[in-house]
């Protein structure tokens, strides 16, 4: 008989996922809760973990990878600027995708030769201070000009105040999307939004 982490062709995580989608189809009325689940899924990943599991971490993208996404990123347009700087800051400063719709207007500073990014939430600063960094350009990259671009379009929109999002949702015309039913995220893009664009 196979042990829990020998069978089988899904992980702990996977199925942490799978549950968190099955609990909410559920109408909200008939929802069970979900700690017990939770609590046996964290003991298998530990038993899991310890006989040897591994997770599969994303392999890095490279430059020639970086650069042939960016290619593919029609810069002339609103939504190609903005798809670009996404792709060249989550590539320059590792950001996850939740870290980078976070990120407000004044947690960037442009500057002549890099960005300095103060990273608000992240899942290592549970305290919630941040920590600017300075990210230095690259002539490949262009990380200060495509920032330089994407601030021009906030602006244009009326979407560059401090508090306001770095990255928004825009409609097909490169317009502001209409978040006045977001209820979880707000002005923010979500982070799925990242996952598509990207």
């Amino acid at each position: 008989m196979p042990k829990p982490w020998e069978g089988g062709e899904f992980k702990p995580d996977t199925v942490r996922q799978y549950m968190s989608r099955l609990w909410n189809w559920q109408p909200e009325d008939m929802r069970p809760g979900p700690s017990r689940v939770r609590g046996k899924i964290r003991l298998w990943r530990q038993e899991w973990a310890a006989a040897g599991g591994e997770v599969d971490r994303t392999a890095a993208l490279t430059i020639a990878d970086l650069l042939k996404c960016l290619a593919q990123c029609d810069e002339s347009t609103n939504i190609g600027k903005r798809d670009a700087l996404i792709l060249a800051l989550a590539h320059c400063n590792l950001h996850r995708r939740a870290e980078l719709t976070d990120l407000l207007v004044k947690h960037i500073k442009i500057l002549p030769t890099g960005l300095l990014v103060t990273t608000a939430t992240s899942k290592t600063d549970r305290q919630v201070k941040g920590v600017p960094e300075f990210i230095a350009d690259r002539d490949d990259i262009r990380l200060v000009a495509r920032a330089r671009a994407w601030f021009a379009v906030l602006k244009e929109l009326g979407a560059d105040g401090p508090t306001q999002p770095v990255f928004r949702a825009l409609t097909v015309t490169g317009r502001l999307a209409n978040r006045a039913h977001a209820t979880r995220r707000g002005e923010c893009m979500k982070g799925g939004a990242i996952n598509e664009r990207v």
